[in-house]
């Protein structure tokens, strides 16, 4: 799974991001356990990729992933699901139904090849990035007042104003 996750941390970093990767922690004083889920309570994003192999289990029975997942549904981090599509073992085919269950889980998306991760990573955050920026109705009506107000103060006259909204207000 190595060059699906450095194809991620590449993108990730020509988009401006720091990416958090498990295997490029420095020493830490604490325990594997409590350096991953900590790291997850405090990033921005969380970016889950399912391969075929459920992985080593912690101490409580659940994969080191599946853990992450929790943590970050727990804390509320955005979370962005990639799947690839090949035959999975039991256990990752379980979590990948809870990450897919329609009402509790998250929209996905599926891919085959490093590329098709890459691009498919690139879109989710960029979606993400428009969300994260739309606003509701009087929220871009204070927009156009702060601007107008600008405008005024600045002497110079107005010969016309556009103004678009051009995304949908995203309530979670």
């Amino acid at each position: 799974f190595e060059s699906f996750r450095q194809g991620i941390e590449n993108s990730l970093v020509a988009m401006d991001y720091k990416p958090i990767m498990a295997e490029k922690l420095s020493s830490r004083s604490y325990s594997s356990d409590t350096a991953c889920i900590s790291e997850v309570q405090t990033c921005d994003i969380f970016i889950l990729v399912l391969g075929k192999a459920y992985g080593y289990k912690t101490k409580d029975g659940v994969s080191v992933t599946h853990a992450e997942y929790k943590a970050a549904v727990k804390y509320k981090r955005p979370i962005l699901v990639f799947i690839q599509d090949v035959s999975m073992d039991s256990e990752q085919l379980e979590f990948k139904n809870e990450v897919e269950n329609y009402h509790e889980g998250f929209f996905r998306t599926k891919f085959a090849t490093v590329e098709q991760l890459k691009d498919s990573v690139v879109q989710a955050i960029r979606q993400l990035e428009k969300e994260n920026t739309s606003a509701d109705e009087q929220g871009f009506l204070s927009r156009i007042e702060d601007s107008l107000s600008l405008k005024k103060q600045s002497k110079q006259e107005t010969s016309g104003f556009v103004a678009f909204w051009p995304q949908p207000t995203i309530d979670f």
